[in-house]
């Protein structure tokens, strides 16, 4: 009887302190998210309203005042040529916004239509692509980068091009590993079946679907207006209405057979 009481306080201990434990680290996570959102805040204002909160221009040169300490006008103080590193800072949030989305956007419009075609087209294709992006991955990310800037020259142009050359291989490569998970089920060769072409197929909503949380492709089946949903959902209602048919004349030729035996 102690064994069991012993047994029985020791789960309620885990469980509070599981769920204390969840508690506090969910509490964590929400002030986690909450600082990380107020400081994306405040850098997305200083970008869109950089001429407004910059108190000096960012390009002005002051030779005279060289490494100035901050004061009441210069809040951060000056650089080496006198210009304010405050208006400075506000006018360089802009390009830390931008450039990062350039990058994303150049390795999405790349990465994802090389993936699609390397997982549907298979053979020569898939092969020629996925060693391209194995010769990117051969070079460190940061040496590739300044081969290309030291090729082209230094711009911000150039360094927004070498940083998304290195990106679009992984963004190829999840692209074509989901891809070919739903190249294999049913639906695909069935809309093969009705002379549908590859970019119809590769970005219909059933293969869209296969990127989003759920990978159900019967819902957004049934959700789109598309032919290839409403065929692909007519086939699976004539399928089931063909085996319940079979079923039944199935039943019935089984109980005829047991009366006439009778």
């Amino acid at each position: 009887m102690s064994a069991v009481t012993g047994d029985a306080l020791i789960f309620e201990r885990d469980t509070l302190a599981r769920a204390t434990g969840g508690r506090w680290e969910g509490l964590f996570n929400r002030i986690v998210v909450t600082i990380s959102a107020l400081v994306l805040g405040v850098i997305v204002i200083c970008a869109i309203f950089a001429p407004w909160l910059a108190p000096h221009n960012p390009n002005t040169i002051h030779l005279l005042d060289p490494y100035a300490n901050p004061s009441h006008r210069y809040l951060f103080g000056q650089d080496s040529a006198g210009r304010d590193i405050l208006s400075r800072l506000i006018y360089g949030s802009r390009l830390s916004l931008l450039g990062p989305l350039i990058v994303v956007a150049i390795a999405f419009v790349a990465g994802v239509p090389l993936g699609f075609l390397a997982a549907y087209r298979g053979g020569f294709v898939d092969g020629l692509i996925s060693r391209t992006f194995d010769v990117i991955f051969a070079f460190p990310a940061l040496l590739l980068a300044i081969v290309i800037v030291a090729t082209f020259g230094a711009s911000f142009q150039t360094a927004v091009f070498a940083v998304a050359v290195t990106y679009v291989p992984l963004m190829g490569r999840v692209v074509r590993s989901a891809a070919l998970v739903e190249r294999s089920k049913p639906y695909v060769e069935e809309c093969r079946l009705q002379g549908y072409g590859a970019f119809r197929i590769l970005f219909s909503p059933p293969t869209a679907s296969s990127f989003r949380p759920s990978p159900s492709w019967r819902s957004s089946c049934h959700s789109t207006s598309l032919p290839i949903g409403r065929s692909t959902t007519e086939f699976e209602r004539r399928t089931a209405r063909d085996r319940r048919a079979g079923g039944l004349s199935s039943d019935g030729g089984a109980n005829r057979s047991h009366a006439d035996a009778r």
